[in-house]
This record gives structure tokens, sequence and C-alpha cells, in this order.
């Protein structure tokens, strides 16, 4: 990360550098098909959900209820390994979306 900040600036994750994240390019051309990260989808729908509940970083509950946002991100992902099912599961998906969209781009 630290050798390509320009990269990571472009990929940014709600507005902030995030690691890991998955940026899928042509091998030739660097298009980008697209991205993947920095959580599986149920676990970032914890995140999404604070940030529309607690806008402001100013307010007096905002610290409170992000460390226990955290708290809860971590215990989703020292449960069992569903997170990493999960986390193949979505890669398949997106790399089958690259399939489905250049065979129709094609036509």
């Amino acid at each position: 990360m630290e050798d390509h900040m320009e990269t990571m600036d472009l990929f940014h994750t709600d507005g902030g550098r995030a690691q890991p994240i998955a940026v899928f390019l042509h091998a030739s051309t660097g298009e980008v098909f697209g991205t993947w990260g920095a959580r599986p989808a149920y676990i970032q729908n914890v995140m999404d959900e604070f940030k529309r509940n607690y806008p402001d970083k100013q307010a007096s509950a905002y610290q409170e209820q992000l460390d226990q946002t955290y708290k809860k991100i971590g215990e989703l992902y020292h449960d069992g390994n569903e997170y990493q099912k999960v986390m193949i599961q979505e890669l398949k998906q997106r790399f089958t979306s690259f399939i489905r969209e250049r065979i129709a781009y094609k036509h």
C-alpha cells in the first residue's frame, strides 16, 4: 500500500483507504473490471448502519458507538469461519459478473 498511495486513492472504501480491497484489472489494458472489499457484505452492513445512525463525529455518543460497532464486527469475524465462506462466495459472484459483462459487451 505504502508504495502505491496514488493507486490506493483511486479506490477509497467509505471515503478512506482500507485493506484488504481487491481491484480487478485487465492484465494488458489496465481497465478496471470491478472491486471487492474491504469486508464481506454482511459485516460491512454493521458499519453502514452505524454510519447512518451516527453521522456526526462530534456527537457525544459517537466514539462509544463506534467502539461497539468495531466490537460487533470483531465478533462476526471470530464467529467460526463463516466470513471466509462468504468472502469466497462474493468473490465468485464478482468473477462471474465480469464474465457475463464481457460476453454481453462483445455481442
